[in-house]
């Protein structure tokens, strides 16, 4: 299993085998969804898509910070 990680300002991105792995990296803001956020997982998600080895993508939260989007989905 091989590992590749890319980090960005606001969001970790790695590669753990065939899962895209993005970790939302902003405690200090419980991780609220902005522009730099935006740009970044957009960023991130086209890496993850031109890689056609990677089968899955998950989206999680640093530490105990919720995010925007956690929220919208819980309902």
């Amino acid at each position: 299993m091989t590992s590749n990680t890319t980090s960005f300002t606001c969001i970790n991105s790695q590669i753990e085998g065939k899962v895209g792995l993005i970790t939302l990296d902003r405690p200090a803001q419980l991780n609220a969804l902005s522009d730099g956020v935006m740009n970044e997982l957009s960023a991130a998600l086209d890496n993850f898509e031109n890689n056609e080895n990677i089968g899955r993508i998950v989206l999680a939260g640093f530490e105990k910070s919720s995010s925007e989007l956690g929220e919208r989905f819980s309902g």
